[in-house]
């Protein structure tokens, strides 16, 4: 008995000591529940005496540090915040398409059993892939026929609501329950991401079913969740959120939520929607005229880009396959070695500083051309990074990817070259 009680002290103290980043100190709780279905739930608590109550459901990529600090924040400001990962319960693989493929059955659920246990009004939240669940889960909720209106809406940080990440320079599909949801939604938008200028249209898709959706953009934020460490800027905006949240309860309480259930198409084959190679072009966008200024202070104008082969990169610094692609790209233009060849890098939305630090310890042997504001993103229609055109001598565009890629390959090589005698 000793020996087994020493054995669970030691498991415990190991699961402490590599999950240690996620810790913080406060009053959280682990409560277990028993779902429709007996499956368990388990939640992370963070108790509050007001009379809101938060069941902010994992993103794809699970909840860091960023969102225990958080948790924290809204419970000394009297939210109760229940936390709980869906995916991680169904020991599903992380990722996007875990979201998509989540049907909101365990958030309904999940809805019931924290208001027997509560009494308290529902908000429902989440980020980015995390939003699919959340607004499937409320049209589930809705389904049951309650027989009282306690969800209040969904505070979502820069959702993503796309069936997938579209070819390069068109439109994205957006998946069948962003056209059946008619709940408040208060949307917090990061400024700093290609998602950013397609926030009118997934406005439009709400607005169309009823859902009351506001919105507010968070200036120069990629993200207030994804990195252990934020900026100063970004951690004065963090520390503000706690009473943002309490205004957007007065915005999502105006009216009640509605009780009756919009139907669902469905959703049809999920897609990644990310190209691995180098593809044709079959995109709606035109080559936009270039008129920014790099990094090293030079100016770099194109008005048309005839006559010569152009390579142009979009990406930032804080984007992984991005930064993996670099000396892939460097090779290329070393192999190439054409008078007629260029690379021209587009950083989005990133300060010179932060480049310049970025580049003390990265190697890029082509043009970094700064787009202070995103707007020349927007207008080529960039939604993930890294994405990369490639146009021909004629000026249009030929070839394109949405994602980051191997450019050193005999493939790419052979299709520059084959450009470059047309």
């Amino acid at each position: 008995m000793i020996r087994t009680k020493l054995l669970h002290y030691f498991t415990l103290i190991t699961f402490l000591v590599l999950n240690s980043q996620y810790l913080i100190a406060s009053e959280a709780v682990s409560i277990n529940k028993s779902l429709s279905d007996a499956t368990e739930a388990e939640f992370r608590v963070f108790k509050a005496q007001g009379k809101h109550v938060i069941l902010w459901i994992s993103p794809e990529f699970g909840f860091r540090k960023g969102h225990f600090e958080m948790a924290e924040l809204l419970s000394n400001k009297g939210i109760e915040v229940w936390l709980l990962d869906v995916a991680d319960m169904l020991f599903m693989t992380r990722g996007s398409r875990s979201m998509k493929e989540l049907s909101g059955k365990y958030v309904a659920d999940a809805m019931i059993e924290l208001y027997k246990e509560t009494g308290k009004n529902i908000t429902l939240m989440s980020s980015f892939y995390g939003a699919i669940p959340v607004l499937r889960g409320a049209n589930k909720w809705q389904q049951t026929n309650p027989d009282k209106a306690y969800l209040t809406g969904a505070i979502l940080f820069t959702p993503v609501l796309y069936k997938s990440i579209p070819l390069l320079g068109q439109n994205p599909e957006y998946l069948p329950i962003t056209h059946a949801t008619n709940i408040p939604i208060m949307i917090f938008q990061g400024a700093n991401t290609g998602m950013r200028w397609q926030l009118p249209i997934l406005l439009d898709n709400l607005h169309k079913n009823g859902s009351r959706t506001h919105s507010q953009l968070m200036p120069n934020i990629t993200s207030l969740f994804y990195k252990e460490t934020r900026a100063p800027q970004v951690d004065k905006y963090f520390k503000s959120i706690p009473g943002k949240i309490n205004s957007a309860f007065s915005l999502l309480q105006s009216e009640p939520a509605p009780t009756r259930a919009l139907p669902v198409a469905k959703a049809g084959e999920i897609k990644l929607g990310f190209d691995i190679e180098l593809t044709p072009y079959k995109g709606l966008v035109k080559p936009d005229k270039i008129n920014l200024a790099s990094v090293d202070n030079k100016t770099y104008i194109r008005n048309d880009f005839k006559g010569k082969v152009s390579l142009i990169n979009f990406w930032a610094t804080w984007c992984p396959p991005c930064v993996e692609e670099i000396p892939s790209l460097n090779d290329l233009a070393k192999n190439i070695n054409h008078p007629d060849f260029e690379i021209l890098s587009i950083n989005f939305a990133e300060t010179p500083e932060t480049i310049n630090k970025f580049l003390t310890h990265f190697k890029v042997d082509y043009p970094i051309l700064l787009d202070p504001d995103g707007s020349l993103s927007r207008q080529w229609k960039v939604l993930a990074f890294p994405s990369t055109y490639i146009i021909g001598k004629d000026g249009k565009i030929r070839y394109g990817v949405n994602a980051a890629i191997d450019w050193n390959t005999e493939m790419v090589n052979k299709k520059i070259r084959e450009l470059l005698d047309e």
